[in-house]
């Protein structure tokens, strides 16, 4: 049997993980493995696992949190996710993908595989300043849901509390089905 998390549980996951990418993003520069937990921290935010879900997207979809506004493009988190934005050797991944691939492969590729695209291992030994092209892209990404869940943590300490109650009534309701 799977316990569900309490909505007040989740809104404190979320803060954790933003709070721990955020610290990956800051502090990338002094050590590589930052990258590491950049990217496991991007797959539990906005990746859905097979023990998991996408807690981000979650609770933005669950809160009706119109997202665009802080987006440079004027779009959605779940079109953010989905586009193919990160170009490897002529094949374009969408950032879904690509945080998916970094994380299942161990960030930049400590352990390669058999199955491992020649794309990200090319991408992981092609340096600029002293950041490989996988690792910058991953920055950028971890900028962008940044950014966004950072958003949607301040519109939440703006609600009413009527508001939040009536969110957490839908959200005990959706999880007893």
């Amino acid at each position: 049997m799977r316990v569900q998390k309490s909505l007040n549980k989740l809104l404190k996951d979320l803060d954790n993980h933003l709070f721990l990418l955020k610290t990956s993003v800051e502090n990338y520069s002094t050590h590589s493995a930052f990258f590491i937990s950049m990217a496991n921290e991007l797959r539990t935010l906005v990746c859905k696992g097979k023990d998991h879900e996408d807690i981000l997207p979650v609770l933005i979809k669950l809160f009706n949190f119109d997202e665009s506004p802080y987006f440079k493009n004027k779009i959605s988190l779940t079109k953010f996710l989905h586009q193919k934005n990160i170009i490897l050797n002529k094949k374009r991944y969408s950032n879904l993908e690509f945080i998916k691939i970094l994380t299942t492969h161990s960030g930049e590729f400590i352990h390669i595989r058999k199955d491992t695209d020649y794309r990200f291992i090319l991408g992981s030994q092609f340096v600029i300043n002293g950041i490989s092209i996988l690792n910058r892209e991953l920055l950028i990404v971890a900028k962008d849901i940044l950014h966004i869940g950072g958003s949607f943590l301040e519109y939440i300490k703006n609600l009413s509390t009527e508001d939040k109650e009536k969110i957490n009534n839908k959200y005990l309701k959706s999880i007893k089905k």
